[in-house]
């Protein structure tokens, strides 16, 4: 399954965010997406799940139109930068919600820890971040979204989720954008620079390394 988005523009006041974009991604594999920040790698990313509607886009699956991706069952599921579950929600409530598996759910609780009747609301940051992230990434959507999902998170606990990611990978495409570069790279098979609304895509690892953006965080690609 091919997800394409072709010709995105977004304005916002008057100001271009993102110029006839062209985007597409496989339900297989994780595509990491970098660029500063405004660079319009979220504005993206809400475009793709239809949160708003761009002044033009053109989206297809299989080369079907596909108006609202959100409102297609089992197609897409996306991770704002914000928590997206209502705080009164317990956490066994969100994963039956999900039609999270018995097996899937083991993995989540080894994660996040001991999560029983607990509220959602209950979690610290980071065990929210990581839960809501995981619910995602085990639910049956082909395409998955996740804005900044390694926010909050501990060194020890990104190196647990990355093989998870990787795992997930086989079964669905995965698109990422987070602060932690290396760790972006580390996970992806495809690679997206965006940069002042425009989008161009890398063939490989070692280009995207040698990238003029990049190399001014050389550091944390070493």
């Amino acid at each position: 399954m091919k997800l394409v988005a072709e010709g995105v523009i977004v304005e916002i006041q008057g100001n271009r965010i993102l110029s006839d974009v062209y985007f597409h991604m496989e339900d297989k594999g994780v595509t990491g997406l970098f660029g500063r920040n405004g660079s319009g790698k979220s504005t993206l990313l809400k475009a793709l799940f239809s949160e708003f509607k761009p002044q033009w886009s053109r989206i297809t699956i299989d080369g079907e139109v596909v108006k609202s991706p959100y409102l297609i069952q089992g197609l897409m599921k996306y991770l704002p930068q914000d928590s997206f579950f209502p705080s009164s929600i317990r956490c066994r409530e969100a994963l039956a919600l999900f039609n999270i598996s018995h097996n899937a759910q083991e993995i989540i609780q080894g994660i996040v820890g001991f999560l029983n009747g607990a509220k959602v609301s209950q979690l610290s940051l980071g065990q929210r971040r990581s839960f809501e992230m995981l619910v995602l990434l085990y639910s049956d959507s082909k395409f998955v979204l996740l804005d900044e999902p390694f926010t909050g998170l501990s060194p020890i606990l990104i190196e647990k989720i990355i093989p998870l990611i990787k795992e997930q990978s086989k079964n669905k495409g995965i698109l990422i954008i987070d602060h932690q570069w290396s760790s972006v790279l580390e996970i992806s098979d495809r690679y997206y620079l965006m940069d002042r609304g425009n989008l161009k895509e890398y063939l490989s690892r070692d280009q995207i390394r040698e990238s003029s953006y990049l190399n001014s965080f050389k550091e944390g690609f070493d």
